[in-house]
C-alpha cells in the first residue's frame, strides 16, 4: 500500500487518556460480544503503520497485507463482507488470537471507524468543508483569516498543508494530499481541538470524495467554489468528475450547503438537494433559484493591480466591501467564504470590516512587488485552463502595457488540457513562455509540445524549459506598466524532475532578478 505521510512529531504529538472499546469504534456498524470485546490501542489503514492491539482496516482486501499486520499484532483486521450481512470470527495467526471483522461497504465506512476510535472530533468542530476545481485554497485561507481577524483560532487543512496561519507554506504542516487520508484526518482534527481551535476549513477533493476519505466526518457547512475540467487522468470522464463533486453534498448532510449559483454543476446541485440542511448561494448575476435559497450577491465591481472593491447584498442589506484581494474571479472566492460565515451566524457588517486587512494568500494572486518601478509581477497557483482564463482574462483588463506569461504544464497529469491553455495563454497574453512547470516523469519537450498544439502562432511563443532562466527572461525584457504572470505553482518550494525534487520558489526567484533588474546588475 502507498506509504502515508506524516506531519512533524510537533505537529501531530497527541495523547490518547484513554482507550475506547472494540464495540464503541464499531458503533453503529457491527455489533461486538462480551467474549469478543478488547481495547483497541489505534487503527491503521496501512500494514506497515500497524502496532500492537491495533485495528488494520484492509481496504484492499489484500491477504499479504492482512498477514503483515498481524505480524505486527493487529488485535483485528476488518475487511469488506462479500455476504450481504456483517460478521465477526475469532482467529489464530501462529499463538497471535485476533478478531476479523467483515463489514458491507467498508469504503464508506471506513472513516467512521477512525473517527469513532478519536472520539469523534468533528462533532466539537465547526467543520466547512470546500470542494470545487478552483478556488478551494483561496476559501478556506480567507475563512481562517476572517477567524483571525475576529480573534477566534481556526484550522486549515489543504493543499498546503494543514496549520493555523497561511502566511507561507513553512508556516504550515505538510501533509502528502490536498485531503489527508481518514487516519490522519482524524488526527489533525483531535489536533485542531486540542490548540484551542472552534473550527476547522478544509479542502476536499474530487479523490477524497471518491476514496471516502472523510467519511466520518460531520460537517456543518459543504461549499461548492465551481466544476471545471480537471483531474481527467483519474476520473472516467467529465460526467464522472462533476458527479463526483456532487456525491459530497448528497451523501454528508451537512447543516448548509453553500453554492455558487453561476455555476451550472452548482446550480443543478442546489435544484436538485433534498437533504434536511439549508441551501445558501451566492452570485454575481442571477437573483437565486427558488424559494428556500439564501442568496448572497456581489454588484459594481471594480479592480485594480491594488485590490478589489464592491458592493455586497444580503437579505435587505446593502454594504461596500474593499480587499487587497487582487483579480475579480476573486470575487466569487470572497463571496464563498463570506456566504458560509454568513450562514454560521456572522452578520455581514463585521464580515465587511474584518475582510478589509486581509493580504491576499501566498502564492495565489499575489504581487510580489507593489509600487515597483519595474513591471508588476504576479504569482498564482492556476494550472488548469479555466483559472489560467480567469486569471489571464483580469489581468488584460488592467495591464497598461504589455501582459506576459510564463507558464508549463504538470507531467502524467491530464494531457488533455495542455493544448487548451495553450489557445488560453495565446487569446489573453501579449508574450507566452513556455517552461517547465512539475515535469515529473515526463519529457519537458513532449509537454510543451502539447501546449504548443493549441497555439495559431507558435512561432511567437518563447520555449524556455529551465524556469529561472525563464522568469529571468521576462524580467529582463519587461517594462513598467507590464504585467508579468508566472502561473502553475503559486507559493510551490520545490519542483518534480523524475522523482527528485528540486528546491525551487517563483516567488523568490523572481523578487531577486527584479532587484537586480532595478539595480542595474548584469542578470544571469
Amino acid at each position: 500500500m502507498p506509504q502515508q505521510s506524516t506531519c512533524t512529531q510537533a505537529c501531530l504529538a497527541i495523547e490518547d487518556t484513554s482507550l475506547p472499546l472494540l464495540s464503541e469504534v464499531l458503533s453503529g456498524l457491527v455489533s461486538i460480544d462480551k467474549e469478543n470485546d478488547q481495547l483497541i490501542t489505534g487503527v491503521e489503514t496501512d500494514s506497515r503503520q500497524v502496532e500492537a492491539g491495533q485495528i488494520f482496516i484492509n481496504l484492499s482486501g489484500k491477504r499479504a497485507h492482512r498477514h503483515e499486520a498481524l505480524n505486527k499484532q493487529a488485535a483485528v483486521v476488518i475487511e469488506c463482507s462479500q455476504q450481504r450481512q456483517h460478521s465477526v470470527s475469532k482467529h489464530s495467526h501462529y499463538d497471535h488470537q485476533w478478531l476479523l471483522v467483515t463489514l458491507q461497504e467498508l469504503k464508506k465506512n471506513h472513516g467512521k471507524i477512525i473517527h469513532h476510535f478519536h472520539m469523534n472530533p468533528s462533532h466539537q468542530l465547526n467543520c466547512i468543508g470546500v470542494t470545487g476545481t478552483n478556488g478551494k485554497t483561496s476559501v478556506t485561507s480567507l475563512i481562517l483569516e476572517l477567524y483571525r481577524q475576529d480573534m477566534r483560532q481556526c484550522m486549515v487543512v489543504g493543499s498546503r498543508g494543514y496549520g493555523q496561519s497561511v502566511s507561507s507554506v513553512k508556516s504550515l504542516c505538510s501533509i502528502q494530499y490536498t485531503t489527508p487520508p481518514a487516519t490522519q484526518l482524524a488526527r489533525v482534527l483531535s489536533e485542531a481541538i486540542k490548540t484551542g481551535c472552534e473550527a476547522v476549513a478544509m479542502e476536499v477533493s474530487s479523490h477524497a470524495i471518491e476514496q471516502a476519505r472523510v467519511s466520518g466526518i460531520t460537517f456543518d457547512t459543504l461549499i461548492l467554489t465551481n466544476v471545471t475540467r480537471d483531474h481527467l487522468d483519474y476520473h472516467k470522464n467529465w460526467h464522472d468528475y462533476q458527479a463526483v463533486k456532487a456525491k459530497l453534498f448528497h451523501d454528508y448532510d451537512a447543516r448548509n450547503i453553500v453554492i455558487n449559483l453561476d455555476d451550472p454543476t452548482g446550480r443543478k446541485i442546489a435544484r436538485e438537494y433534498c437533504g434536511s440542511g439549508s441551501v445558501w448561494g451566492y452570485t454575481l448575476k442571477s437573483t437565486g433559484i427558488g424559494c428556500g435559497v439564501e442568496v448572497v450577491r456581489a454588484f459594481d465591481i471594480q479592480s485594480s493591480i491594488q485590490g478589489l472593491s464592491m458592493k455586497v447584498h444580503f437579505r435587505n442589506q446593502t454594504m461596500k466591501l474593499a480587499t487587497k484581494w487582487i483579480g475579480d474571479f476573486n470575487t466569487q472566492n470572497i463571496l464563498s467564504a463570506l456566504t458560509a460565515l454568513l450562514a454560521s451566524g456572522y452578520s455581514l457588517e463585521n464580515l465587511v470590516k474584518l475582510i478589509k486587512d486581509i493580504n491576499p494568500i501566498a502564492g495565489r494572486m499575489e504581487l510580489i512587488n507593489p509600487n515597483s518601478k519595474g513591471p508588476s509581477i504576479i504569482i498564482d497557483y492556476a494550472h488548469t485552463p479555466d483559472a489560467l482564463q480567469s486569471v489571464l482574462s483580469c489581468l488584460q483588463k488592467i495591464c497598461e502595457r504589455s501582459l506576459i506569461v510564463i507558464f508549463g504544464c504538470g507531467g502524467n497529469r491530464d494531457p488533455g488540457k495542455r493544448e487548451i491553455m495553450g489557445r488560453v495563454a495565446e487569446k489573453y497574453a501579449d508574450q507566452i513562455i513556455l517552461t517547465d512547470d512539475n515535469p515529473r516523469q515526463e519529457s519537458s519537450s513532449s509537454i510543451t509540445n502539447a501546449i504548443l498544439k493549441g497555439v495559431m502562432a507558435p512561432w511567437d511563443v518563447s520555449v524556455i524549459h529551465d524556469r529561472q532562466e525563464a522568469i529571468a527572461h521576462a524580467i529582463e525584457h519587461a517594462h513598467k506598466g507590464d504585467i508579468i504572470l508566472i502561473a502553475g505553482k503559486g507559493d510551490e518550494t520545490s519542483q518534480d524532475y523524475h522523482h527528485k525534487q528540486i528546491k525551487f520558489s517563483d516567488k523568490k526567484i523572481a523578487n531577486y532578478l527584479l532587484k537586480l533588474k532595478l539595480s542595474d546588475v548584469c542578470m544571469v
